[in-house]
């Protein structure tokens, strides 16, 4: 069986929780899954002028880490969009592109999932969602959003989740 991996980051980029999709990809290798990873070359907290290879292996050539060049994130909130997008779409096209069984999503970040119904639509492969690392009131926090009717719904609605299901899906 094979799977696809689209991610908008991989190691050794800063990004949190990157060591949960690194484990995941591996225990799949490991148990016998080929994987493809497909990810942009690294942007963050790397040094100017490094070089990264396109394509890597491991556990035995089950691990495949496939990267494509994008522009470094910056911060620029509308660069920093337009380079989510643009990855995403590049993301895509690796997802409807390329043969596999199954696709493994990752919601960080949040725009991440909208490939999904694309994916089953067009590819009619099956798809895991793997939420993490979702906390609505960090937009807020971090000044990207002001809140509003959405906001508060979003943060009502988490809110009114048992805590083991905030930590779970967190």
């Amino acid at each position: 069986m094979k799977a696809v991996f689209p991610c908008s980051y991989y190691l050794p980029e800063t990004a949190a929780s990157l060591y949960l999709t690194d484990n995941i990809i591996h225990a799949c290798a490991e148990q016998n899954l080929e994987v493809d990873l497909y990810t942009p070359t690294p942007t963050r907290a790397v040094p100017e002028g490094a070089k990264w290879k396109r394509y890597e292996t491991d556990v035995d050539g089950k691990l495949r880490i496939h990267r494509f060049h994008l522009y470094g994130e910056g911060k620029n909130p509308i660069l920093r969009a337009l380079r989510y997008v643009i990855g995403e779409v590049m993301l895509l096209h690796y997802c409807i592109w390329k043969k596999y069984d199954v696709a493994f999503i990752d919601s960080t970040p949040p725009i991440q999932g909208l490939k999904m119904p694309l994916i089953k639509w067009l590819k009619r492969k099956p798809t895991v969602y793997n939420a993490q690392d979702i906390f609505p009131d960090s937009l807020v926090n971090n000044g990207l959003s002001k809140g509003g009717v959405l906001y508060g719904k979003l943060v009502a609605s988490w809110r009114r989740l048992p805590t083991s299901m905030q930590i779970r899906l967190s």
